[in-house]
């Protein structure tokens, strides 16, 4: 399984092109922007990509989303308690001063029952609310992508509607910690880190 990061948005958002050489199937996870440099990458290794799924519903990681959509013709999943988040996104935009971009369609809803493969590789699709109510990880081979659930030697804020620190802290404790050590994750934000180092180190949960 190969993994591209792509650093995207105002608020420096992790967007991975997450892609199985052989087949190659892939999907884009947390769309936060840099559409064009996305879909220059995907057309450059034809990729065959099989959705956006996202992490969570925050304007930061689903402004590029649409064009992505729009240009790649594929659909775009969320757990559905966050889809209220995306029909909001121009609001959230403009709370922070940003230029208003049109929400992606919604093409379905993604939970611990979703079938989600890339290529022969089962994708699982983990809930943990905390950072919002829909928050959601995914766990393919030795790879977690963990959106704002889990940090580097921290986790996601909850001051924001719908955040909740002890669901967080269950989330990570009760879904991930549970994980293999050696599984490497992959944040949406910042530098990659491991259930090993974070179990051993992270102090805030």
């Amino acid at each position: 399984m190969k993994v591209k990061r792509f650093i995207t948005g105002p608020i420096f958002v992790n967007t991975y092109v997450v892609y199985d050489e052989d087949s190659a199937d892939a999907i884009i996870i947390d769309a936060g922007g840099s559409a064009e440099e996305i879909v220059e990458f995907v057309k450059e290794n034809k990729l065959q990509v099989k959705g956006i799924y996202n992490t969570h519903g925050h304007f930061d990681h689903v402004m590029g989303a649409k064009a992505i959509q729009d240009n790649l013709q594929v659909g775009f999943y969320l757990n559905k308690n966050d889809s209220m988040l995306v029909g909001n996104l121009p609001n959230q935009l403009s709370l922070y001063g940003i230029d208003p971009v049109m929400p992606p369609r919604i093409s379905g809803y993604i939970d611990e029952n979703t079938d989600l493969f890339i290529g022969d590789k089962k994708v699982k699709v983990i809930e943990t609310p905390g950072h919002t109510k829909g928050g959601v990880c995914f766990w393919v081979e030795d790879l977690l992508f963990s959106g704002d659930t889990l940090f580097l030697e921290s986790i996601g804020r909850t001051d924001f509607p719908g955040g909740d620190y002890n669901e967080l802290r269950t989330s990570v404790r009760e879904k991930l910690f549970i994980l293999p050590e050696n599984v490497k994750v992959f944040p949406g934000h910042d530098d990659a880190t491991s259930i090993e180092h974070e179990k051993k180190y992270n102090m805030m949960v």
